[in-house]
């Protein structure tokens, strides 16, 4: 199989993907390690992250932000983020929050400026 038909069969499989949920999306990533590959560099925009409340919720964040490229992170059903977490996610479009969290005010003043710096880039 050349280049060309390699990367058309990635652009179908990506496609397709946008069809599916976060927790899909996950579970599909271990079929394979090419699969795995393809999902973890690709950008994500239709779907959000949504995270239920656990104890680390710090941890998981953080593996997400860091091994994946998801642009809309929902950490507002009971999930208590903290700046440790919510810094990692400087690359997304979009962070819903809740009241609840820990976060302070620079950590909020620190992610306007990256987000900023991030949408001048594109």
């Amino acid at each position: 199989m050349n280049i060309l038909q390699s990367d058309v069969i990635d652009d179908i499989f990506i496609e397709i993907c946008k069809y599916l949920e976060f927790e899909q999306l996950l579970e599909l990533q271990l079929l394979s390690k090419y699969n795995g590959k393809l999902i973890r560099k690709t950008r994500w925009d239709h779907t959000d992250v949504r995270l239920r409340d656990t104890k680390d919720i710090d941890d998981k964040v953080i593996h997400l932000a860091t091994n994946f490229n998801f642009g809309i992170y929902d950490l507002t059903e009971g999930v208590r983020g903290t700046d440790k977490s919510v810094n990692m996610l400087w690359n997304c479009d979009y962070i819903h929050l809740n009241i609840h969290h820990k976060i302070t005010n620079s950590c909020i003043q620190t992610m306007r400026e990256r987000m900023a710096k991030n949408k001048i880039k594109k």
